[in-house]
This record gives structure tokens, C-alpha cells and sequence, in this order.
């Protein structure tokens, strides 16, 4: 059951290890959906609704507690043959949360073999929260997470990462938990929600931060799955840095305004970040073969970014560096950080590392959020980027329903959008790379969907070689799948 005095507990532990040091605490971020007239076709099924209003326990954000196993699952079109392995999406999953990104984590799972879909599960993430009953974050215990935000895959692990606390390895033949994961004692403490993987090494670059000094380290991990590097990075404050970007020779860290607030966690609050007017935004570019001291610093615009779609060294300039990432305008989080309705924008950072000026414009005028590319071309020059569409917005502070996927093509600068059907509201679509061929959009996007016409939810299948399409297969699913954050692709023969 869960503690309703639990998170304060948390916070005020967290608060006291602060005092004299700064601070830093948790971040996911992600999905779609909160608009009660998108779900009116579900009156034989009605959704939850939260008694207190709650839009993140209410409608198909509540969570699920049964762990279903789902055979035979009902096809409609044709899965690529080419697909064999797991797909796996987590997310937020608890009955009584003040906060959406507050919660343990579920993950929901489809396996697929030549052409067919074996099953579905969906399972928690078997913390030492979760096992121990109870949503009391340790802030001086490092298994002490939600482990609910993202997934990855990487030296032969399946890894769940929260924002606070170490990551958690899931077995993906069958969802259940294997346990903490530390690297063998190489890690000592958080590692990020957005880990990435170089395409042409094999390391996995990640950062993880805390509420002491130093609030940053940089790690990397290499192909094998060992850590092998850790550096601290000097920052004025304790940041929530929920995402960061690689290139080929850069790391690009995002020093923003959203800023644990030390009067916040004293006074109770369960998630003490807000914005902070006399924090200066700004963005570091560091050498992956450097260190702290080698970071440049650009001061930007007042925004925040959630997430990344990609960033590049500048082939027609060494001395430039390319970033596309999520832009929220600031401020952000003054009023409230439960309201999710502020769109952001895709956006082209330029950093002169000669110059040390920086440039920042608007790509397009679509509300874009959950930037993804091919990821064989992560860190490196690509032209097309895909995106959920927020175009329609949130009545309220939820966050607006994702009704489409965007394609950007940055290199004639059009956008095009390809939707699901009426009363489907889709989750992140993610781009898995067909194992057959080798080309930019030879792949898939594949998202999990509510679609309320059946009150339950679906996995989609878009080919990104006829963007514009509909999705070429729907797996059916009997069950509700709740709005989530991140998924991730576990390939058979991985």
C-alpha cells in the first residue's frame, strides 16, 4: 500500500544531505494524452477516473495491476518477417502518485517471429522499492529508484534506467527482473533515462546526476558492456538534465533553468523542481576525449529540452557542431510542474567552437516532442528525423494527444505528418532499422496505440520507406496498455 507521507519523507531527506551543497532529483518525461473527449467511445468500458481529478491517474494514464501473459494475439496486415525479438515500452505505473513521473515501473511487451506475435506481457520492474512495498526514494541509496522512465539494450543487458538510482537489468526472453545493475561495482551511482549508443564503436556514452557536488559525471560504457570511463562535470546548480547528445568527437551537456528547489523539498513538496530565473541557460560542448576543463560553454535562449533527436559534427566546418533537439520556451515550471501542456518546437542549435557563439532557430511550426532517427546513424549527419505530433492541444495542464507521426526532412526542409485513424492516439514511435538493408529509411516506426474505438490498446507497424502510409500491421491487443514513456527494440540475434 502505498505511503502517502512516503515522498515528503524522501524530500526531506534530500533537503538535509543539501543543505550547504545544492541539489538534484528526478526527471522521466514522455507520452501522449489527456482530453476526456477523446475517450467517449468507451462508455461499454469506462476508463479510471482519479476521485481527485488527477489527469495522470485518469483515463488510459491509470495504471493496471494485473500482470497479464496474452497468446495468440490477433494480427491485422502483415509484420515484417525480418522482426525477430522483443519490443518493450515502460512506464509509471501506480495507484496513488502526485506526480505522473512518480511511480514504479511497468514494462509492457510484445515478442515477434517471422511474421507472427507470440505474445504480450506486461511486468513491474522489481526494484528494491517495489520489492519492499513502498515509494520511499532513498536519496543516499543508489538501488533506490523507480527505474520507470526508459530502456536500452547494450552488452548483451537489458537495462531500465529512472532518473534517480542505479539501473535495473529485465531478462527480455520473458520481462522479469534480473536485478540491480552496477557494472559490477564500477557504478556508483544514477545513471540517466537517455543513454547513447556510438553506431560505430559500440560504447554507450551516459551521465547520471545527484543532489551533491559533483551534480554530474559523464560515463562510458564500451561495446563489451564495462564501464570504462567516469568524469566529473563541474555545474553552479543542481539541474534536472533529462537528456543530453553525442557526436562523433563532441558530448553536449544541457545546463538549464528547471532547478531542484531547496524551499520546495522543505516545505514537503513531492517533486521540488521549478524554474529558476537567475539560472543561466546554457549548453556545453565537451571532446569526448576531454574532460571538464575542456568544456565551452554557450549561453541560449531561457528554455528547457526534454529530448534530443540528434546531433552532429558539421562536415563542411570542424569548427561547428549541430544539435536538434525539443525546445520548450521559458519560463517553464513557475506555476506548476504537473502542467505538461507547453508545446515545444524542434529546434537547430549551431556551436562555432572558434567563434564560441551559438545560434539557434526554429526548424518548423509543428508542436514536436520524442525525437527519433534511424540509430545506426546516431552522432552522425542524417536528413530525416521523426517526431510526435502535439499538435492538438491539452484543455487543461495534461499533456495534448499525440495524434501523428512527423517526418522532418532536413535536407529539402519539409515536414509531413502520418496519422493512425480516427480515435487512435498513439504513444512514442520509435525507428527499428530492418536487419535486411542498410539505407536511411529502411525501417520501421512501431508504437504502441490506445484506440478507443476498441477501448484497448494496439502495437503499429509504420513502414518509413512509404511515409504517408497506413501502418502496414496492428497486433490487437486484448488489453489496456496505460500512456508510458520510452520503448526500446531487443533484436533476437542482438
Amino acid at each position: 500500500m502505498t505511503n502517502p507521507y512516503s515522498r515528503r519523507r524522501f524530500l526531506q531527506l534530500g533537503a538535509t544531505a543539501l543543505a550547504g551543497a545544492g541539489g538534484a532529483l528526478l526527471l522521466p518525461g514522455c507520452s501522449d494524452n489527456n482530453n476526456d473527449r477523446g475517450y467517449a467511445n468507451c462508455s461499454r468500458n469506462p476508463l479510471p477516473q482519479d476521485a481527485q481529478g488527477r489527469w495522470w491517474l485518469s483515463n488510459n494514464y491509470a495504471p493496471v495491476f494485473e500482470e497479464r501473459d496474452e497468446v495468440g494475439l490477433k494480427v491485422r496486415g502483415e509484420l515484417p518477417r525480418a522482426l525477430n525479438g522483443l519490443y518493450a515500452r515502460i512506464g509509471s505505473n501506480m495507484a496513488d502518485t502526485d506526480h505522473w513521473f512518480l511511480g514504479h515501473g511497468m514494462f509492457h511487451g510484445v515478442r515477434l517471429q517471422e511474421g507472427r506475435a507470440l505474445w504480450y506481457r506486461n511486468r513491474y520492474i522489481h526494484t528494491a522499492l517495489r520489492e519492499a512495498g513502498t515509494d520511499d526514494l532513498n536519496p543516499s541509496d543508489p538501488v533506490s529508484s523507480f527505474s520507470n522512465v526508459a530502456p536500452i539494450y547494450h552488452g548483451g543487458h537489458l537495462l531500465t534506467m529512472g532518473e534517480v538510482g542505479l539501473p535495473y537489468e529485465t531478462d527480455p526472453s520473458d520481462l522479469s527482473t534480473v536485478g540491480v545493475f552496477d557494472y559490477g561495482g564500477a557504478l556508483a551511482g544514477s545513471m540517466t533515462a537517455h543513454p547513447k549508443i556510438d553506431p560505430l564503436t559500440g560504447d554507450m556514452l551516459f551521465f547520471g546526476y545527484d543532489f551533491r557536488p559533483p551534480f554530474l559525471m559523464f560515463y562510458r560504457a564500451n561495446a563489451a558492456g564495462e564501464l570504462v570511463e567516469a568524469k566529473p562535470i563541474s555545474l553552479p546548480a543542481s539541474v534536472m538534465m533529462h537528456d543530453f547528445a553525442i557526436t562523433r568527437r563532441h558530448v553536449i551537456f544541457y545546463d538549464l533553468p528547471v532547478v531542484f528547489n531547496f524551499n520546495m523539498a522543505v516545505a514537503g513538496s513531492n517533486f521540488p523542481f521549478s524554474w529558476d530565473f537567475d539560472h543561466l541557460p546554457r549548453m556545453g560542448v565537451m571532446p569526448r576525449d576531454g574532460g571538464d576543463a575542456d568544456i565551452q560553454w554557450f549561453e541560449v535562449g531561457a528554455n528547457f529540452v526534454f529530448h534530443t533527436m540528434n546531433a552532429f559534427d558539421n562536415p563542411a566546418d570542424p569548427n561547428e557542431v549541430v544539435l536538434h533537439a525539443s525546445r520548450i520556451d521559458g519560463p517553464f515550471w513557475v506555476d506548476s510542474n504537473q502542467d505538461l501542456s507547453q508545446p515545444s518546437y524542434l529546434t537547430e542549435y549551431r556551436f562555432n567552437l572558434v567563434s564560441t557563439t551559438v545560434t539557434e532557430n526554429r526548424i518548423n511550426d509543428i508542436p514536436l516532442d520524442f525525437g527519433q532517427v534511424n540509430r545506426g546513424l546516431w552522432g552522425q549527419p542524417y536528413r530525416y528525423g521523426y517526431g510526435m505530433d502535439f499538435s492538438e492541444r491539452s484543455t487543461g495542464p495534461a499533456l495534448a494527444r499525440p495524434l501523428g507521426i512527423v517526418r522532418h526532412d532536413h535536407q529539402t526542409g519539409n515536414s509531413e505528418t502520418v496519422r493512425a485513424g480516427r480515435g487512435v492516439s498513439l504513444e512514442e514511435a520509435i525507428f527499428i532499422a530492418d536487419p535486411e538493408s542498410g539505407g536511411e529509411t529502411d525501417g520501421w516506426l512501431v508504437c504502441y496505440a490506445y484506440n478507443e474505438n476498441r477501448c484497448a490498446s494496439e502495437l503499429l507497424f509504420f513502414d518509413a520507406r512509404d511515409f504517408g502510409a497506413a501502418p502496414i500491421a496492428r497486433v490487437e491487443l486484448p488489453v489496456r496498455v496505460p500512456h508510458g514513456f520510452h520503448g526500446v527494440w531487443v533484436p533476437d540475434a542482438a
